[in-house]
């Protein structure tokens, strides 16, 4: 057995870490593995909000109209996934897993979800 550490990196940095030859996440199974060669799918990505970060803080413009400040919420994982805000279903992300939430001022908790229930870890934001 070897024992190695990765980088579990956002899809945009992909072509720029495997120029600086960072150790990323495997993409398939060892063949050393057991059932290696009947597994050729990608490991499942686990569900969660890449961006933003638990505890981060953000602030409402005063002099930009207030339908223009949003926030753009990244979402990793596989198949269909909501965002819900405060419990609240928001919308559903676009292909790239992104979604657009309009800034609303206070404490609020964000959550993924899939359609068959699996919740991400909440991420708590606070917009003053």
């Amino acid at each position: 057995m070897i024992e190695q550490t990765f980088e579990d990196l956002p899809a945009e940095l992909a072509s720029w870490a495997r120029a600086a030859r960072r150790p990323t996440l495997p993409t398939g199974l060892s063949p050393l593995c057991s059932g290696a060669a009947s597994e050729s799918a990608r490991p499942s990505v686990a569900l969660r909000i890449a961006h933003p970060r638990d505890g981060a803080r953000y602030v409402v413009d005063g002099h930009r109209p207030r339908d223009e400040q949003r926030l753009v919420v990244r979402i990793e994982g596989r198949g269909p996934v909501s965002l819900r805000v405060d419990g609240r279903p928001v919308a559903a992300p676009a292909v790239d897993g992104h979604v657009e939430w309009p800034l609303e001022p206070g404490a609020h908790e964000l959550v993924a979800v899939t359609a068959e229930g699996a919740r991400s870890a909440p991420v708590r934001v606070r917009v003053e």
